[in-house]
């Protein structure tokens, strides 16, 4: 346990020093997109009525079968990704995405399995850089999966009523409300839920190009007919 600790210590300080660097020259910044075109698509649809999700109880039913469904794809499709070609980076994202549902199974009050698992997957991938290369070295597969955290955070703020209070207190109007919020915050959710599986998706991609690849190194150029 004192190990664990010790090297928790070094790993999560490395880690967010790393961050902004990282950010600045490997993040694709055209993901931030993604939560602003849902959040306008979802207050259309809430405005308009459509699916009845003027109601949030309403969408917060589809909400809560897509998004644990879309953390179950991704870890089931991971888990098998790294049955059959044992890449370290799909069984991180396994773990990553079990931790994500089962804390969605958990509802309130169960964040700490999620942060306790993020805390043991820093470390783990702090101490197994090598390991992980499939994941870290594709810009793609990596910016996916910040994304998901961005966007996650972005839910907590309007489910928190962060964003609502700056906005009053802008505004000096305590009256002022964000229209569809939780509407907004459990799509959100969704497309984080997203992100994560897409990170897999693009993961195995990268893997199975990869066996193709030393597949066909084995032969030569131009073989005997």
């Amino acid at each position: 346990m004192r190990k664990y600790l010790t090297q928790l210590k070094i790993a999560f300080p490395a880690f967010f020093r790393a961050l902004p660097s990282w950010f600045l020259k490997r993040y694709y910044w055209i993901l931030l997109l993604l939560p602003l075109l849902v959040s306008i698509v979802v207050y259309k649809l809430a405005e308009a009525n459509i699916f009845g999700w003027h109601s949030v109880s309403q969408c917060k039913r589809v909400m809560e079968i897509i998004h644990p469904s879309l953390l179950a794809g991704g870890a089931l499709l991971a888990l098998v990704g790294w049955r059959y070609s044992r890449n370290t980076s799909l069984a991180f994202m396994s773990v990553m995405c079990a931790f994500t549902l089962a804390r969605e199974l958990g509802g309130q009050g169960t964040s700490f399995i999620l942060y306790i698992g993020l805390l043991g997957l820093i470390t783990y991938g702090h101490n197994n850089l090598d390991k992980l290369a499939t994941l870290l070295d594709s810009r793609l597969a990596s910016s996916l999966m910040a994304t998901c955290f961005i966007v996650y955070a972005l839910s907590q703020i309007l489910d928190r009523n962060v964003a609502m209070r700056i906005g009053r207190l802008l505004l000096w109007d305590s009256t002022w409300e964000i229209p569809y919020t939780s509407q907004i915050e459990e799509s959100l959710e969704s497309l984080g839920g997203l992100c994560l599986l897409l990170t897999v998706v693009v993961l195995i991609v990268l893997v199975t190009r990869d066996h193709l690849k030393n597949e066909n190194s084995i032969w030569p150029s131009k073989p005997p007919i």
